[in-house]
């Protein structure tokens, strides 16, 4: 989100030549930039009464303090991207009179929902996310979901509980516990997934050059004990999980037995991977050219895997689905929030 803010922002321009963005984009928050609801939040948390300015108070607050505050708020609300009409002037999505000059790479992981984002959060675990939610729970943590990172859609719940499942039911991992892997999944294309998809679609109009990349390769270690060290074994559903392509753009299968989180093992295919990913993010760096084709023209988009593949983004129909219910209940943030914003 970072990198795609400053691909986006004027006061950047001149300071880098290309820029890779990794499972996230200013599209990972759907919802409505709702400002005058963050007010009320922030001075509830920050214990500020009306008639002080929340600015001035914040500049006095020591960083770790204001980290600690801004903590407490995940999940009261959805705070989206910011207008200030100095970061970032207008959303990039907006966007369609400037000429895109940066080469720009984005990737996804597969399964950005499936573990790391969502079988760590209590919440999730205490309604019993890796027993397996039973329908009713599953339509309770959507509902409440919706009605905080898609409030326009919270009228509508249920049909687009419907719509969810639906449209999630389709090659599952784990059948036996459907309804926690429908929901994950989705979590993961709301939060992460498919933003990468909707930027470089917009990037590549702007004519832009657009790399997009996604790993499918299941890390050895997420399901087997033999592999995973001292880490945790991930859900069964697991598939590429959110931040295990930053493993291999690292290098870390060449850590093993150093791994800080445990005595981490890798397997062959998986440090040839590496290999390959190294040397097309260095080759970007360098060049602006990762070693694949341009998304711009036919869409293609490179697979990590065993063995990699190329692909195009309208082959796969249950992605276009995917895609087609997270633009049914994306809204874009008031672009007024500018005005709200100077009130906060």
């Amino acid at each position: 989100m970072s990198v795609d803010t400053l691909v986006h922002s004027p006061l950047a321009e001149g300071l880098f030549h290309k820029a890779i963005s990794q499972s996230g984009t200013l599209y990972s928050k759907i919802a409505p930039c709702d400002l005058l609801q963050a007010k009320d939040q922030y001075r509830e948390v920050l214990k500020q009464p009306d008639e002080v300015e929340l600015k001035d108070h914040i500049i006095t607050l020591k960083q770790a303090d204001f980290s600690r505050a801004e903590a407490s708020l995940f999940g009261r609300g959805p705070f989206g991207p910011v207008l200030d009409y100095d970061v970032l002037p207008v959303l990039p999505e907006d966007m369609t009179d400037e000429k895109a000059t940066v080469p720009y790479m984005l990737g996804r992981c597969s399964g950005e929902g499936d573990a790391l984002l969502t079988a760590t959060i209590p919440m999730y675990l205490k309604c019993g996310l890796l027993e397996g939610f039973s329908k009713e729970m599953f339509e309770m943590v959507v509902a409440g979901t919706i009605q905080r990172l898609a409030p326009s859609c919270e009228h509508e719940s249920d049909l687009f509980i419907e719509k969810i499942i639906k449209t999630y039911s389709h090659q599952l991992r784990c059948p036996e516990k459907m309804y926690s892997e429908i929901f994950c999944r989705w979590w993961g294309d709301l939060m992460l997934g498919i933003g990468p998809l909707k930027r470089a679609e917009e990037y590549a109009e702007r004519g832009g050059d657009v790399f997009q990349y996604e790993l499918q390769l299941i890390p050895k270690h997420s399901h087997d004990r033999n592999f995973a060290g001292n880490l945790n074994l991930k859900p069964e559903w697991s598939r590429s999980d959110h931040c295990d392509d930053t493993l291999y753009m690292f290098g870390v299968p060449f850590l093993a037995g150093k791994y800080a989180q445990g005595d981490v093992r890798f397997t062959a295919e998986e440090e040839n991977l590496s290999r390959r990913m190294m040397k097309a993010w260095a080759d970007f760096a360098r060049s602006g050219d990762p070693g694949w084709e341009k998304y711009n023209e036919n869409k293609e988009i490179k697979f990590f895997d065993e063995e990699d593949l190329m692909g195009r983004f309208g082959d796969d129909e249950n992605l276009l689905e995917r895609v087609k219910l997270f633009d049914q209940m994306y809204k874009k943030p008031d672009v007024h929030s500018f005005k709200l914003y100077s009130q906060i």
